[in-house]
């Protein structure tokens, strides 16, 4: 999967959902930085829907990258829909 990521040419952002749920905690911060050797991601965002934990911070790497990337006409809300779009480019 990382591959074909990496074959598209286009930033990445890793969402990491269900944070709340990992036990014991300190077993995160050493996967993410495994992960992130593993693939230059544009931004990592751990979070937990459910609890709207860190969801905010998704959504402003997501803005921040569209943006970034020549995507300006955009409202936060917006943000899983261009990401789809911009998934299936």
């Amino acid at each position: 999967m990382l591959k074909r990521l990496e074959r598209t040419g286009r930033p990445v952002i890793l969402a990491i959902n269900k944070v709340d749920r990992v036990r014991p905690r300190e077993r995160l911060l050493p996967w993410i930085a495994e992960i992130s050797r593993r693939f230059a991601f544009a931004d990592i965002v751990p979070l937990s829907a459910l609890k709207s934990d860190n969801v905010e911070a998704l959504k402003r790497a997501i803005v921040f990258q569209s943006c970034k990337h020549g995507v300006y006409a955009l409202r936060i809300d917006s943000c899983i829909i261009l990401a789809r779009y911009l998934a299936a480019r």
